[in-house]
């Protein structure tokens, strides 16, 4: 789905949750603050799964040790001080870029624990809950990942035709059976 051009590296984006920065009283679970990171990795050919699997670890610890977060964090700062049509105008040139070249990082962002235990909705006890990924706009994609009760909900945010179903059936397929085959082992 990515298929970046043979030159350039793949990119996904991740969000970070930046309540590790806040004094502890202060870490609101329920509030949304997360920042951007981005990881890029050049394809190797022919390079064996483990190995890539060692440059992303690489390139995560070298990540986390650079205060995660803290520039997209910075760069939101600065548009809370421009005016709207100034940041609608700076997001729609983004926006117009991916359209014509059909291409976005996909991005990851963990949405969260909502209860390890069942919650009550009056009365009624809730079986299931899950948090749904937001599309931004075509052709972004976005995998979340939300827990209730110790069960794990992946779900996908994108825009067809510029990413199409089968596509993500298969991704969220795959990423079920890795971490199916993880849990087994």
């Amino acid at each position: 789905m990515i298929k970046p051009g043979s030159d350039s590296p793949m990119e996904i984006q991740f969000t970070v949750d930046l309540r590790r920065y806040l004094p502890e009283g202060e870490n609101i679970a329920i509030s949304n603050l997360s920042g951007i990171e981005s990881l890029k990795l050049s394809e190797i050919k022919c390079e064996p799964f483990v190995a890539t699997l060692e440059r992303v670890i690489s390139i995560m610890k070298s990540i986390k040790t650079s205060f995660p977060g803290i520039k997209s964090a910075f760069a939101c700062e600065l548009m809370s001080g421009m005016g709207f049509r100034e940041v609608l105008k700076m997001n729609k040139k983004e926006w117009e870029r991916s359209l014509t070249s059909g291409r976005s990082s996909p991005m990851l962002t963990n949405l969260g624990v909502i209860s390890p235990y069942p919650l009550l909705f009056g009365e009624t006890v809730i079986k299931d809950a899950y948090l749904v990924t937001p599309a931004f706009h075509t052709p972004a994609f976005m995998l979340g990942i939300s827990t209730y009760q110790e069960t794990l909900t992946l779900t996908a945010g994108y825009y067809e035709p510029a990413i199409r179903k089968e596509n993500v059936d298969c991704l969220l397929g795959l990423v079920a059976g890795e971490l199916i085959s993880c849990h087994d082992s």
